[in-house]
């Protein structure tokens, strides 16, 4: 009788160069997957920060109201007054993502009257892994990155 030899399957040598390759891919891949993490978190950031201005216009439009945003500790803020003195807390305070700091350039915040109307222009400056973003805010709420 004679024995059937079967070569099904793989070499020890053909799995390690196997695995040197994905190491090596997996080595130049992380470095660009990593980077666009970043830049997908501050772009969040920034669209929030924008999504929050427009809420608190509509806002201080729709219930005749001042309102205003800011950025404290790392959070932000929205808060409404009936006279423009005395503000109180609406909803949450959102976080930033971690590594993303965020603040107002020329004021603490960032106010709407009754009409939708800023009190004045506003800067918001966002600092993100070594980079800085601007988000400039017109008098009617228009917000523009840079």
């Amino acid at each position: 009788m004679s024995r059937i030899r079967s070569d099904a399957g793989f070499s020890v040598l053909e799995m390690v160069v196997a695995m040197v390759l994905l190491l090596v891919i997996g080595a130049v891949a992380t470095p660009v997957v990593s980077e666009y993490g970043q830049q997908f978190q501050t772009r969040a950031a920034m669209d929030r920060l924008t999504a929050e201005i427009g809420r608190a216009r509509m806002q201080a439009m729709a219930q005749s109201a001042f309102v205003r945003v800011r950025l404290d500790d790392g959070h932000l803020i929205r808060e409404r007054s009936l006279d423009g003195t005395d503000y109180e807390l609406v909803g949450t305070p959102y976080p930033l993502p971690a590594g993303i700091s965020a603040s107002m350039v020329e004021s603490g915040a960032l106010t709407f009257d009754s009409t939708g109307v800023s009190t004045s222009p506003s800067t918001i400056s966002i600092q993100a892994f070594g980079e800085s973003k601007t988000l400039y805010t017109s008098i009617l709420g228009r917000v523009t990155p840079s």
